[in-house]
């Protein structure tokens, strides 16, 4: 069988409904940043200041853990905040371990660029990634289980990622 190769647009439709090889690495950018304000449409942000975080796929072992614990706690008491708290703990540890690179990152007080540093155990560096908004860690954990199928994603989202460039 011959080797298929598909355009950024349609592999983007393709997400959460093909397989996804765990040695790859995609770029992703956080919505947030794509957000335009104006009669001109311009983004708050300027597209070439926009960071630019470099995710690798789970791997077998990791997706299946996620799964089952995604699963597990759907029906979280939202009255307990210690459940609400091991959550999120979870969430941002997943996403951590899946970051293998970033640019465009600075330290919005001295506006000195915050350089990626790699954990010896895999991921980002445990530290750098703590100082990471945990708005901006949420919306990546959502983004990983959309591109892992856990999440299924519809075709406004399928669309949407196409016109990112995906």
């Amino acid at each position: 069988m011959a080797d298929q190769r598909m355009s950024d647009e349609t592999r983007s439709k393709l997400m959460s409904l093909m397989p996804c090889a765990s040695t790859g690495t995609y770029e992703w950018t956080p919505d947030a940043y794509m957000e335009k304000v104006g009669k001109e449409e311009e983004y708050i942000v300027p597209k070439d200041q926009w960071p630019v975080f470099t995710i690798r796929a789970m791997t077998t072992t990791e997706h299946a853990a996620l799964r089952k614990t995604v699963l597990s706690r759907a029906n979280f008491d939202k009255d307990k905040p210690q459940q609400i708290i091991d959550l999120s703990d979870m969430m941002h540890e997943t996403v951590r371990k899946l970051v293998t690179d970033w640019r465009g990152i600075v330290d919005i007080l001295s506006g000195d660029e915050y350089p990626y540093e790699a954990d010896p155990g895999g991921g980002c560096l445990k530290e750098k990634w703590s100082r990471m908004p945990d708005t901006l860690k949420s919306e990546m954990f959502q983004n990983v289980c959309r591109m892992a199928g856990i999440v299924k994603m519809d075709g406004d989202d399928r669309v949407e990622m196409s016109k990112r460039g995906f």
